[in-house]
């Protein structure tokens, strides 16, 4: 019979992939639909080549890979560790730090859904227009929600250590760069100087990192504006 231990090095990665993606995609979905009437989720239209279109498909993707990867861990490690050589469990400094980072990115996460209310949305409709969110972590950091998935990605890498863990935190975090400066060039065209001003003084992932030049005169600002 396998020890504490062992289950946990083997059980853990999917509980965790299956609360996260289930808890802060699926249930935050539904009771968002509940409070709103409508679904925060844009699904990309067929035939949509645009690059918000197409990380959203890869944000799926990864979605896919990691529930498949702590499915094999869990249920066939052996297999796993066939088709990737770095694949080990891991060892108890590992789940603990894998453990932490799993209780932060999904404190950040839920905390920035919070403060985004009925302005959260997964993936991105041009027709829409959604209030400026900068309250709550949003004072601190443009994407905390971001933030939060990288914190997630680092979590799952230290739960289910391998060559394919790690090539999802590297790429997953180049992504996430890529869509917030995506979403920057969106929200710029939408809320204008007042968003100009708020990345000048808040960082893009961390409080002093990634801010825009201070504009040279003062710029109007929208009262209590609100997004990702």
């Amino acid at each position: 019979m396998p020890t504490f231990s062992e289950c946990c090095q083997r059980f853990l990665p999917l509980v965790f992939a299956i609360g996260f993606i289930g808890g802060m995609v699926g249930c935050r979905s539904l009771r968002f639909y509940r409070l709103y009437g409508r679904s925060p989720i844009v699904v990309p239209r067929p035939g949509d080549s645009s690059a918000h279109a197409f990380l959203s498909r890869v944000l799926a993707v990864f979605f896919v890979v990691i529930l498949a990867l702590g499915t094999l861990a869990a249920f066939w490690p052996d297999g796993l560790a066939a088709v990737d050589l770095l694949y080990r469990p891991p060892g108890p400094a590992l789940l603990v730090a894998g453990i932490a980072l799993a209780v932060l990115a999904t404190v950040i996460v839920w905390r920035g859904q919070e403060d985004m209310a009925s302005a959260w949305r997964i993936g991105m409709d041009p027709s829409e227009r959604t209030e400026l969110v900068t309250r709550g972590l949003f004072r601190f950091c443009r994407n905390p929600i971001y933030l939060g998935l990288q914190l997630a990605l680092a979590a799952f890498c230290c739960l289910l250590p391998g060559y394919f863990t790690l090539g999802l935190l590297v790429n997953g975090a180049v992504l996430l760069q890529v869509q917030a400066r995506l979403e920057e060039s969106y929200l710029l065209e939408r809320h204008g100087p007042a968003y100009a001003e708020y990345c000048a003084w808040v960082g893009r992932f961390l409080p002093f990192t990634g801010r825009w030049p201070a504009p040279k005169t003062p710029l109007r600002k929208e009262s209590d504006v609100h997004t990702d």
